[in-house]
């Protein structure tokens, strides 16, 4: 039986982080930029890469699922993708200093999907199809501007990506055979992500200004095929 978090990192490795374009309009000048047009902007933001084959670029600006506006010019092609969701597994504590350790450079370390080491499991016998029921809390979360940021802003900037990166969790799930697809869940939405007081956020969780959304799901899971 294979552990819950070595599962996890394989789904969020087969997120697919790819951006299918239908059309584009390039703006020339001083400031030059390029609009993409698509149905599915998934996870990206202002201030974030856009990569292409051979070339990268900065979003400037999105709006979801209509286009994406990066700085400079982009070697056209139909498909670019994003930076891919950084993984990680255990407790505020021992996440916030391996996380914290892994670099400096939060472009490198975000966007994170975290699934906390409270997880349980429901084991069936040998008679069942299934293997077990994994309960998980998995939370994706995204650097935050708590001083420049507007309420409206921020659930622009980093709560909707961050919802359309659960939907591609949520989809890799869905797409594999050994799980069953999910009928339902809960999911929080976080302002900031910290400890909270009545006299306001007080304290980070992890030493970032990061927000998202936090899902509580039960994954049931069948039964590998015997390779013995």
């Amino acid at each position: 039986m294979i552990e819950v978090g070595e599962l996890f990192r394989e789904l969020v490795s087969h997120i697919d982080t790819s951006i299918k374009v239908t059309g584009r309009q390039v703006v020339t000048g001083d400031n030059a930029y390029v609009i993409h047009y698509t149905c599915d902007t998934k996870w990206a933001r202002y201030g974030k890469m856009l990569y292409g084959y051979n070339d990268e670029s900065e979003i400037l600006a999105v709006s979801t699922d209509e286009y994406i506006i990066t700085k400079g010019y982009f070697e056209e092609q139909t498909s670019y993708s994003l930076t891919p969701p950084f993984a990680i597994v255990g407790t505020p504590m021992a996440t916030n200093i391996e996380w914290t350790n892994y670099s400096r450079n939060l472009a490198t370390k975000t966007p994170l999907i975290w699934l906390l080491e409270n997880h349980t499991e429901k084991v069936y016998g040998a008679e069942a199809s299934l293997e077990r029921d994994i309960n998980m809390k998995v939370l994706f979360l995204d650097e935050t501007d708590i001083l420049k940021y507007t309420i409206e802003q921020h659930r622009q900037q980093v709560v909707q990506p961050m919802i359309k990166l659960q939907e591609e969790f949520v989809k890799v799930i869905d797409k594999n055979a050994i799980y069953k697809r999910l009928k339902d869940f809960n999911r929080d939405t976080f302002s900031r992500f910290g400890k909270e007081t009545e006299n306001g956020m007080t304290k980070n969780i992890l030493d970032a200004n990061l927000s998202g959304i936090m899902i509580d799901i039960s994954v049931p899971k069948f039964k590998d095929i015997c390779k013995c």
